[in-house]
């Protein structure tokens, strides 16, 4: 779409995509309004007249995003796949779009895109059996471990020196192999998070 075109008729979900393909793009801290209101062709008060100030269009794209990616349960699956294949989703996503994922977590307070992956799982743990106590632990230890997994993945590389290898460098030389062995996270993801599903949700009753 031109300039000319969104001058003409620029609507406030104009704006608020222009804004979320930004993130998703450059990342948040590369939105600001001038340069929004450049690319719209527009001045910066239609954008604070379309949708706010910038918190307003930063929330507002986050809201926008989660719209548009929310969970896809399976069907025809027992709870435990169903579940697997959640966190998958949940886990996949926070690594595809990881502008999304460091602004969501630092605007949580406002728009917790994670929500709505926590009710899908809590019901597919209901599903299976679990009430109570038994089942808010099993929900937060899933998400809790999927989350540290996007987190440790998405966190940057040491280069200061302080690095296990290095702190360990007089270790013996299996040791050392081992911290220097790097799997991929998805490898992670498939050694870790499949398993911990079948400890904490029963089996389906046949």
């Amino acid at each position: 779409m031109t300039a000319a075109h969104v001058r003409a008729g620029l609507t406030r979900e104009h704006v608020i995509d222009a804004a979320l393909a930004m993130v998703e793009r450059e990342g948040a801290d590369a939105l600001t309004m001038r340069k929004l209101a450049e690319q719209l062709g527009v001045t910066t008060p239609t954008i604070y007249w379309h949708v706010g100030g910038r918190d307003e269009v930063l929330d507002a794209a986050l809201a926008r995003f989660a719209e548009q990616h929310e969970p896809q349960p399976p069907a025809s699956r027992s709870p435990r796949e169903r579940i697997v294949h959640l966190l998958r989703q949940m886990f996949e996503g926070g690594l595809e779009y990881p502008h999304i994922t460091k602004l969501s977590t630092e605007r949580v307070g406002v728009v917790h895109l994670a929500l709505p992956w926590h009710r899908v799982v809590a019901n597919e743990i209901a599903s299976a059996g679990l009430r109570g106590e038994e089942a808010g632990a099993a929900l937060h230890a899933l998400l809790y471990t999927v989350g540290g997994l996007v987190h440790a993945a998405l966190r940057p590389q040491e280069g200061d020196g302080t690095s296990p290898v290095t702190l360990l460098a007089d270790a013996q030389p299996e040791l050392q192999a081992m911290i220097r062995y790097r799997p991929s996270v998805y490898e992670v993801f498939d050694l870790v998070v499949p398993p911990l599903v079948t400890t904490l949700i029963p089996a389906a009753e046949s």
